[in-house]
């Protein structure tokens, strides 16, 4: 399934197709956030 689908459903409260959103952006969402707080608890916790 490809992002925009998954955007879709996750929009109309299908929690799997959130999990999977989640897990594919979770490493660039941490090396973002770590970039800005230089904090490893910090930028998990976000």
């Amino acid at each position: 399934m490809n992002e925009k689908d998954l955007v879709e459903k996750a929009k109309k409260g299908n929690k799997q197709a959130l999990a999977e959103l989640v897990k594919s952006h979770e490493m660039t969402v941490y090396n973002f956030a770590f970039k800005i707080c230089r904090n490893k608890d910090q930028a998990e916790n976000i």
